[in-house]
């Protein structure tokens, strides 16, 4: 991948959700995060991330990384948009609920009272 020493940019992208350590290069990439290993950041050298890519960390954890020659591109979200047609909602319910009335329990509390202490007085 990459041919000559002289490179000035090594990125490698975290693509899990996760964070992922180079253990042989004592690096911790964020979760969904690029970062310029040959920059003057980190005190790396293209041997040693060249060593890592063969047989270190960077090739053991290749599921969970890509090696690029650029910073990782950011793509924008699609933007929503307005219909043409709005959606049509029913105003009310289809369905009819009605509340039946009961006349026989619509009565006043000293009427109730009364109607409770003629039972009481009945019963003894």
């Amino acid at each position: 991948m990459y041919e000559s020493s002289n490179e000035t940019e090594f990125w490698v992208n975290n693509i899990s959700g996760k964070d992922v350590m180079l253990s042989d290069l004592r690096v911790k990439i964020p979760a969904r995060r690029g970062l310029n290993l040959l920059s003057k950041h980190y005190s790396l050298t293209y041997e040693q991330l060249k060593e890592s890519m063969l047989n270190g960390s960077i090739h053991a954890k290749s599921a969970y990384i890509k090696v690029g020659k650029g910073p990782p591109q950011k793509v924008d979200p699609p933007q929503r948009t307005m219909s043409k047609y709005p959606i049509v909602t029913k105003p009310r319910s289809a369905v009819k609920i009605e509340e039946p009335k009961f006349d026989e329990f619509v009565f006043s509390d000293e009427q109730f009272a009364e109607q409770m202490s003629q039972e009481f007085d009945d019963e003894f």
